[in-house]
Order: structure tokens, then sequence, then C-alpha cells
């Protein structure tokens, strides 16, 4: 599932004709883990094959780069975006959800069960 959602959903958008076969002994694939060939990702580009094990979305490219025969774009540091930093400091923010929240709810909790009883 990491590897279908990360790196493969990724590779259908920008490779249309990429095909992917998922291979089970069994239709549930629960004691799948058993064989000797259980976790294996064969990529196939221009003729080549390799085997991988790795689930990850780098090294999926990594090993499709390889099989390619193209070097991978170098990524510089500042084009990795991080986030956007927080604009404003957060001024009373310990003492809404250290003080404020946690009365707002035993006060709550203490009508809800007058209510009732």
């Amino acid at each position: 599932m990491d590897l279908d959602r990360k790196a493969i959903a990724k590779l259908r958008r920008v490779m249309p004709a990429m095909r992917v076969r998922y291979v089970s002994n069994t239709s549930i694939g629960l004691f799948e883990q058993t064989t000797p060939h259980y976790g294996e990702i064969w990529y196939e580009l221009g003729g080549k094959r390799e085997m991988s094990r790795a689930t990850t979305a780098e090294s999926a490219l990594e090993t499709i780069y390889d099989l390619a025969g193209v070097k991978p774009p170098v990524e510089a540091d500042d084009e990795i975006f991080r986030g956007h930093p927080l604009a404003a400091a957060p001024k009373g923010a310990a003492a809404v959800f250290y003080g404020i929240w946690p009365a707002a709810i035993v006060v709550s909790a203490f009508f809800i069960r007058r209510k009732h009883t």
C-alpha cells in the first residue's frame, strides 16, 4: 500500500502507459509471506529488468532511473518546499489549550451530568 499510494500513483500520472500487476497465489494474500518471492517488486523498462524489495518512492525512482540509463536530477536545498513559517507568534495558545479548553470540557461535563440526574 505504501508503494501504491506514494510512488505508483504519481508515476501513473506521468507515465500513462505504465502497467502494474499484483501477483498472488491466494485471493486474499493472507499467507503469502511464506513464499520465497514475497515482497519482490520487478521493474521492466526498455527490455531491462531489475528486482527490488524497497517500497519507498525514492527507491522506486532510483531503480527506474537506473533502468532508463538516465542520471537523476539534482535537487537543491532551496527547491525543497518545507512549508510556510508561522506568520505570528502563538500568544495565549498555552492558556487556551491547557486552561480554557480543559475548563470548558469539565464545565460541560458537569452540566450534562446534572441534566441526566
